[in-house]
């Protein structure tokens, strides 16, 4: 299965090339080939950057502010371009058609499988443009392609102007919505009054943004844990629960497996993990569907969820 992703990779700075090649690498990992589509905007190539960036500024009025800004700073953003150019060839697999423009996207859609936006913020400002629907995947036209996003943002607490009014249509494309998806930080709720709320403010924002789609939520929470603590918007008619689990030695396995960053190697917080995983199994029967995945491939697993979901 080939996945193709469509993100800010061009943008010279390591921040881009870091995010846009731990998601290539991320796919890859999980088993599938994968390829950047080569899009970057005409107005931020770097012949005409400069000129993008001076738009809109009060002094840009002034031909000799101007003149002296471009005679500065074009050679740095074409230095700085030119350096992170052999950074991108030597690490990241782009396509080898190169685009400018969501028509072009359309007249010569990348072959792919699977259509990935993301990560970084790449559903706000780009450029001179409010948003670039590009990155919402709107030259996917073939309704039984796969878009998915993965981390993308807004890079900001709130949407507004047409990007507000229009955010149900230009996600559309995707197959669903995930709650890590609506722009909501935990971190700015840990340790605040607002805490016991972060799933309430999640979940509502999902829906919001989803329009008429069905949500699929991806959680740690136990059935108990939904009704009783969260408020469960007036929208969603109806909720099916999947419990998912495996073996003790397998969550072992996995939990060291993980980047140390995630500090989710010690032996206190393996003993916690296997102690919840043992509630799952205790009330498998709660589950309109439980699924065991100690020697299931992701592939199976997610085959298991699909067929459950087209049955409902």
């Amino acid at each position: 299965m080939k996945v193709d992703i469509i993100t800010r990779h061009s943008v010279p700075n390591y921040g881009s090339l870091l995010q846009s090649y731990a998601t290539q690498k991320v796919i890859e990992e999980m088993g599938f080939e994968s390829e950047i589509i080569n899009y970057t905007r005409y107005e931020e190539r770097y012949k005409n950057l400069v000129n993008t960036l001076i738009k809109g500024k009060k002094w840009n009025k002034n031909i000799i502010t101007r003149t002296i800004y471009k005679m500065i700073q074009k050679p740095n953003y074409t230095k700085m371009y030119r350096k992170f150019e052999k950074y991108r060839k030597n690490f990241l697999k782009e396509s080898r058609l190169e685009y400018g423009s969501l028509q072009e996207l359309k007249d010569n859609v990348p072959e792919a499988d699977v259509y990935c936006s993301g990560s970084d913020q790449i559903w706000g400002k780009i450029g001179t443009v409010e948003y670039d629907e590009a990155y919402f995947l709107k030259f996917i036209e073939d309704r039984t392609k796969r878009c998915i996003a993965y981390s993308s943002s807004f890079g900001k607490e709130e949407i507004d102007g047409s990007l507000e009014k229009n955010i149900k249509k230009l996600l559309e494309n995707y197959s669903c919505i995930d709650t890590d998806e609506v722009g909501i930080n935990w971190w700015d709720y840990a340790g605040t009054e607002n805490e016991a709320k972060f799933s309430d403010d999640c979940i509502a924002e999902a829906v919001r943004m989803s329009g008429d789609k069905n949500l699929l939520f991806v959680t740690c929470m136990n059935p108990y844990d939904f009704y009783g603590k969260v408020h469960i918007p007036s929208e969603i008619a109806s909720t099916f629960f999947i419990g998912m689990t495996c073996s003790d030695d397998e969550i072992m396995r996995r939990l060291k497996a993980r980047p140390a960053e995630r500090m989710c190697g010690s032996d206190e917080f393996i003993t916690g993990q296997i102690q919840y995983n043992n509630w799952f199994k205790e009330n498998a029967g709660k589950f309109q569907l439980y699924i065991d995945n100690t020697d299931l491939t992701i592939d199976e697993t997610v085959e298991e969820i699909a067929r459950f979901a087209r049955r409902i």
